[in-house]
């Protein structure tokens, strides 16, 4: 495993405990109660809340379309770069 991937494989690891934290504990200050009702909202927010930060950082004003356009190019070099993605076959197929 290289730095890269460690350094996201640390921060999802990171991430997920606070989403964890929000879900399971209601004392959490920012808990959430997700019902199989409102998992549409709950992701769709994850996605809004991920563009709001990215923008933040950025200083950039992405829409949610282009930040998911963004996100999917991201994760798909993650997976080229480990070896979990053959660029190749991938290139041959579209």
């Amino acid at each position: 495993m290289n730095k890269m991937e460690n350094k996201s494989i640390n921060y999802a690891c990171l991430i997920l405990s606070q989403l964890v934290e929000m879900i399971k504990n209601e004392d959490c200050e920012n808990y959430i109660d997700i019902e199989d009702e409102n998992l549409t909202e709950f992701f769709t927010a994850l996605v809004m809340a991920s563009c709001q930060l990215m923008n933040g950082i950025t200083g950039e004003n992405k829409n949610y379309l282009q930040h998911t356009y963004i996100l999917n190019n991201l994760i798909v070099q993650y997976l080229i770069d480990h070896g979990a993605l053959d660029k190749n076959k991938e290139s041959k197929q579209g």
